[in-house]
């Protein structure tokens, strides 16, 4: 009889980490910017994380007890998607919001495409694009006060995911670069480094840079395609933003980003010598 064996959800890398210890190394990195938003607002947005995390880990515990789903253990990457839901909703979003919101985000954008690893969408930034749809068409009282996470908690979560080698400088590096060129040349100030400064230092824009654009399922696995898909999600969020004057911009960015991502893998793939026909001389 043959062994059977336990294969764990991609990404699969050649080294000793794990989804598990790279989830585990994410949500490390967002829990100071979640402290800071508890500390900003209090206990409204803890219960806005506790339910949207709840609703994502019990979403995808129920998902994979009704396929019967076993892959070698828990992977946290439903903690992940729940945090970083739970820190682009408003304050005053109703209870409802990040429990629909997390149930969407891992049965419709996450399941529905075969789990971990396969999912085409970033599973945060989809559900937040349709959170800000349903708050802007159904709930126009709500603030968006707390679309604005802490910026400087972000850079320090992202900067320990860099050092700790859990994500490329390649992605954040060209999206925050080529974000500042569009606003230098279409945002109206110039070369205002004052102003270009505060615009930079933007919770929702250093939250897509370092968390939501290197989701390694919804990103390029090439280093020329880290950069193409950078430059495009900076220039994306630039014109998103100067259109729609909301920190929606990012989100949107991720999601329209996300599409074109197995073309630029595609296109920026290494050729592997000796194929074709004189491979066999």
């Amino acid at each position: 009889m043959k062994k059977e064996e336990l294969v764990s959800a991609a990404p699969y890398l050649r080294s000793k980490d794990t989804t598990a210890t790279i989830m585990r190394d994410v949500v490390f990195a967002l829990l100071p910017a979640a402290g800071y938003e508890i500390y900003r607002f209090g206990f409204r947005v803890f219960l806005l994380l506790l339910l949207s995390v709840t609703s994502c880990v019990l979403a995808e515990h129920v998902w994979k007890s009704f396929r019967k789903i076993q892959n070698g253990g828990y992977e946290c990457s439903a903690v992940v998607t729940g945090l970083l839901l739970g820190m682009i909703l408003p304050a005053d979003a109703p209870c409802w919001l990040p429990v629909a919101g997390g149930v969407f985000a891992i049965l419709v954008v996450k399941m529905a495409f075969g789990g971990l690893g396969r999912n085409l969408l970033n599973p945060a930034a989809a559900t937040g694009c349709m959170g800000f749809m349903i708050a802007g068409f159904f709930m126009k009282d709500i603030s968006s006060e707390s679309l604005e996470p802490g910026p400087f908690p972000l850079l320090l979560g992202g900067l320990y995911l860099i050092l700790r080698k859990v994500i490329s400088i390649r992605v954040p590096a060209a999206y925050l670069l080529s974000y500042a060129v569009v606003t230098i040349l279409a945002g109206g100030n110039g070369l205002d480094l004052e102003w270009l400064m505060m615009q930079i230092c933007n919770g929702s824009l250093m939250l897509g840079a370092f968390f939501m654009a290197n989701d390694d399922t919804t990103s390029p696995m090439t280093n020329v395609g880290k950069l193409i898909f950078g430059v495009l999600l900076g220039v994306l969020t630039g014109v998103f933003q100067l259109v729609m004057c909301t920190p929606a911009a990012v989100v949107c960015a991720v999601v329209a980003g996300n599409l074109p991502v197995p073309l630029i893998e595609k296109m920026t793939f290494p050729k592997s010598f000796g194929k074709g026909k004189k491979a066999n001389i």
